[in-house]
């Protein structure tokens, strides 16, 4: 696969999943048109209230501008993301309308996704299939990413389970929930998303372990090769994975947001 199909594929596989957050969130809100999709959680966190670039637009500072009042008239925070080399202007106007860079997300993609991977010992992994379930994920991910529980919820409502291509896994060890992943498969791509653990079981390898499985489980139902945004603290264990980085994900917001 050469790198301009695989960034395709990358980016409509990120933009689901940006997608699905706004689609299932009790406040959400999808407004797309020209190249600019205004993906709106109605959550109080920036970073999942967003204007994402989808291919280079046209004119981007009245797009900016679009984006600026719709997320001001709901009094919400946001950021604005773009792959970095898909729209420089973009990133020229958001500067100069006063939305400074201010971090990159890198992108890892893994693509040889033979069946295999590793196991942490004593961990079961469980789909979510149930509410209960799926809450102990919401809880995981909650005490994980240190967000607020009802956030942690509002990403993981019940009606995602019935999304084709979407599996929620919970890691139990001893009968108790401690590690959490997602799986987006679309577009060819295995996303991975919501990898998580608990501080008490840290570097033990069950945030691997959760990834393999997640991995696998797109293998098995055809995805090409599987990718996802990486942490600072989660980027080291991906590429000893064997991910590798494709791109940065650039951010613009204003200071404090």
């Amino acid at each position: 696969m050469d790198p301009a199909e695989r960034d395709a594929r990358v980016d409509a596989n990120y933009f689901e999943s940006m997608r699905l957050i706004a689609r299932y969130a009790p406040e959400g809100e999808i407004v797309e048109h020209n190249g600019l999709a205004i993906l709106s959680s109605g959550l109080p966190v920036a970073a999942l209230n967003m204007a994402l670039v989808t291919r280079t637009l046209a004119a981007p500072g009245p797009l900016i501008a679009e984006a600026a009042a719709y997320f001001k008239a709901r009094h919400l925070r946001f950021i604005l993301r773009v792959r970095e080399g898909v729209d420089p202007r973009f990133e020229n106007e958001a500067e100069s309308l006063g939305f400074p860079f201010s971090d990159s997300v890198p992108n890892l993609a893994l693509e040889d996704i033979a069946i295999r991977g590793s196991f942490a010992e004593g961990l079961e992994i469980r789909l979510a299939a149930t509410p209960a379930v799926l809450q102990d994920h919401a809880t995981v991910c909650a005490a994980a990413f240190g967000m607020p529980m009802y956030v942690a919820s509002a990403l993981v409502p019940p009606a995602i389970l019935e999304v084709p291509g979407v599996e929620i896994y919970v890691g139990y060890r001893g009968g108790s929930a401690v590690a959490s992943a997602a799986l987006i498969l679309s577009h060819g791509v295995a996303g991975i998303f919501n990898v998580g653990a608990l501080s008490a079981v840290r570097r033990q390898g069950i945030g691997e372990a959760m990834t393999w499985h997640a991995v696998r489980r797109g293998a098995a139902q055809g995805a090409l090769f599987a990718n996802l945004q990486a942490s600072e603290m989660g980027r080291p264990i991906y590429e000893r994975m064997g991910f590798r980085l494709t791109a940065n994900y650039r951010t613009f917001h204003h200071p404090g947001a």
